[in-house]
């Protein structure tokens, strides 16, 4: 069913906001501030300073626009209990950007993350959201608009026996676009997976999630998505899940259903004491926001190498992604435009660990897409330094 506009902040991360900032007063003008590290809930205030070249802020195929931009990040992240088995983190971070040479551009960003994880015997609990309302480049939109997101993710498990275990699992979203013109969507995508102890330290598993989408405008529709893979220390060196299944998604009007083989890998690799690399792949179903009735498919493949340097003082890094994202125009559209966009990205940095406070680091990043659709093509080169205090 469509919906009106929804309000730019949900319940949940403004609840959150509030928590986190009263936090923060309290901590300031407490007279035990000195005695933080007895405290149960540990205060961890962090600030990130960094100055910024982009050569294309508005990622434009025809208007090239470069700028140096100032950004200032302070935050506070509240921790309670053991990471290990039963935790609670909390972490509000500001985002404060400004242009040189484009003020219209100038941002305060808001960034809410919660995590949670509980073991009761049996039964495992992890609860995560992220809201973020941030004004950023967009590349399916092909411009810099501000967007309101909050993305909460919940997983129940409980051990059957030494075998197999249980699981319920839920993902809701909501994207509501502040600059106009593009459309609002709520995901709700409740599932249920199987785990089967194959090995001491890795599962095999089947998932099975069926959700709906509802569309500010245009048609609602159902998804559907069957998920095979393996998840925990995969080898001696290499730890994560790899799953591979079937989606569909089916509108609730005249619309042509889009079906697409569905894909999550999420791989960690600790080769030496030094080097780790990192790999992604996804290939899901998601929906358009500049077009009624639209669906595109992503597949995405990210690697990423990170180096200890000189006694672990430096931290090198480097990789690149490939991304593709093929969209299913509506029949109606007349004449009929079909869009595919080829997304190349690269970067490398470099971060010198100077006390266990403080970092600086230095990060090029390169991005290239090529469109069927001239309009949304672009290149874009970014240049940063930045230095990052946290307690």
């Amino acid at each position: 069913m469509n919906k009106p506009e929804r309000p730019r902040f949900s319940p949940l991360a403004t609840a959150i906001s509030i928590l986190v900032i009263a936090a923060a007063l309290l901590a300031g003008h407490s007279s035990r501030a000195a005695l933080m590290d007895d405290w149960p809930v540990k205060f961890h205030p962090h600030l990130d300073l960094a100055a910024t070249y982009d050569d294309n802020i508005l990622i434009s195929h025809t208007n090239r626009l470069g700028d140096v931009i100032f950004t200032v990040r302070p935050g506070l992240e509240l921790d309670y209990g053991d990471v290990t088995r039963n935790f609670l983190s909390l972490n509000y971070t500001a985002g404060i950007e400004t242009y040189v040479n484009h003020g219209s551009q100038d941002a305060f960003n808001n960034y809410v993350d919660f995590k949670s994880g509980f073991s009761f015997g049996h039964l495992t609990l992890q609860l995560q959201d992220e809201f973020a309302d941030e004004k950023a480049a967009n590349v399916q939109i092909g411009t810099r608009i501000e967007e309101d997101r909050n993305i909460a993710r919940l997983s129940t498990e409980y051990l059957l026996n030494k075998y197999f275990s249980a699981g319920l699992l839920f993902q809701q979203e909501y994207h509501h676009y502040v600059t106009p013109g593009q459309i609002d969507y709520s995901l709700y995508q409740p599932g249920v997976a199987l785990y089967y102890h194959a090995l001491p330290k890795a599962d095999i598993f089947g998932e099975f999630d069926y959700g709906w989408v509802d569309e500010q405008i245009g048609e609602d529709r159902r998804l559907a998505n069957v998920n095979l893979g393996i998840r925990g220390k995969i080898t001696g060196k290499i730890t994560g899940q790899i799953g591979v299944g079937y989606e569909t998604v089916d509108y609730s009007g005249s619309t042509p259903a889009v079906d697409a083989v569905s894909s999550t890998v999420s791989l960690h690799g600790d080769f030496t004491r030094h080097t780790s690399a990192d790999f992604v792949v996804s290939r899901l179903i998601n929906p358009s926001v500049t077009v009624t009735n639209d669906s595109y498919t992503a597949t995405r493949v990210e690697f990423t190498v990170t180096q200890k340097l000189f006694y672990e003082k430096f931290l090198a890094t480097a990789g690149g992604s490939y991304e593709r994202d093929d969209y299913d125009q509506p029949v109606s559209l007349s004449p009929r435009v079909t869009r595919s966009d080829n997304l190349w990205q690269a970067h490398v940095g470099l971060r010198y660990i100077a006390t266990k406070w403080l970092e600086l680091g230095v990060l090029y990043h390169y991005q290239w897409d090529h469109s069927t659709d001239s309009q949304f093509s672009f290149y874009e080169n970014v240049a940063t330094l930045d230095a990052l205090l946290r307690y």
